[in-house]
């Protein structure tokens, strides 16, 4: 067996002897020489034609590498600039939240001393409950006047609730009521209840009622009754009178 050291010894000879018999044979034939010579000429120039495209394509790539660069840069300065105008902004917010909180409480100030003038009866509150009760009923009664229609039916519908103690889902009585809209009322008891004006729970999918403020239980049922009495004059129809019905059945 020929080993790797043997077999490089046996090619480099061979070649050897190649060359030498291709160099006596020809070479003293121009013809061949200046084919050679021609080739390598042509060979020269195609690898330099290479190099020259190669290297504007090289040229361009870094062009376009520095120009990314310079972009990212510029994003990046821009981005930083912003951030600092933010920061000082931000900074700028925290000096003014003392000041605010300090309006803040001066303006709660004012509304108890205002509600202390306006107490009926002519006595101001002799405690802090008093007059948190106070501003409680004025702000329900704010509230229940500048509500929606639905709104206000709605709230009728939950009082009735709680007085029966009967849960309802509410994709039932949207559906049983026609001024009732799905979305519009799952966002007014969420908002109600949040307010304080009752308790809601929520067990599989009823709803209970608990805990309904005292002034909507006692006003709510007197002002649907005028907001139907005036609709049906004005509109000559009965279409909340007949929701009433429908929201009073629903609950009995």
């Amino acid at each position: 067996m020929i080993s790797k050291t043997h077999f490089y010894y046996v090619v480099s000879i061979l070649l050897t002897t190649i060359i030498l018999l291709i160099t006596a044979k020809f070479g003293s034939d121009q013809n061949l020489v200046n084919y050679i010579s021609f080739a390598l000429t042509l060979t020269s120039l195609i690898l330099a034609l290479v190099s020259i495209i190669y290297s504007f394509y090289s040229n361009s790539s870094f062009s376009e590498n520095i120009s990314t660069l310079n972009n990212a840069t510029t994003s990046m300065t821009q981005t930083s600039a912003k951030l600092m105008d933010i920061t000082a902004l931000l900074n700028n917010k925290l000096d003014e939240l003392p000041v605010l909180i300090k309006g803040i409480e001066g303006k709660i100030d004012v509304t108890y001393e205002y509600l202390e003038k306006s107490y009926t009866g002519g006595q101001s509150p002799t405690n802090t409950v008093e007059l948190q009760t106070l501003f409680a009923n004025n702000v329900v009664g704010y509230f229940m006047t500048n509500t929606s229609v639905s709104g206000l039916l709605l709230l009728y519908a939950l009082t009735l609730s709680e007085t029966f103690s009967k849960p309802f889902q509410l994709a039932d009585i949207c559906e049983k009521v026609d001024v009732f809209e799905i979305q519009y009322c799952y966002g007014f008891i969420i908002a109600s209840s949040s307010f304080g004006l009752f308790n809601m729970k929520d067990e599989n999918g009823y709803y209970i009622i608990t805990n309904m403020y005292h002034d909507v239980r006692s006003q709510i049922k007197h002002k649907v009754e005028i907001i139907a009495d005036i609709d049906a004059r004005e509109k000559e129809n009965t279409l909340l009178k007949d929701q009433i019905k429908k929201i009073e059945q629903y609950f009995q």
